[in-house]
């Protein structure tokens, strides 16, 4: 239940940016700066952003898991 609420809130970026906004030092977060960045045609730090991301959702999800399983006996 942990892991889907994390991947909502990761993919939430309309709500990032509506909310939030996307301003630089501020309130840009990672989805943001990936949907930037894309739209301005840097698609290689775009990529390297999301993967960055990627990286993170993995290493939460793999830790959630592995804190799941040591509760529950």
């Amino acid at each position: 239940m942990i892991t889907a609420a994390f991947g909502q809130v990761v993919a939430e970026i309309g709500a990032a940016m509506m909310l939030g906004g996307n301003i630089r030092g501020s309130t840009r977060t990672l989805t943001t700066a990936v949907a930037l960045y894309t739209s301005q045609g840097d698609f290689g730090l775009a990529i390297a952003l999301a993967l960055l991301l990627i990286a993170i959702a993995l290493v939460v999800n793999v830790t959630l898991q592995v804190l799941q399983g040591k509760g529950g006996g």
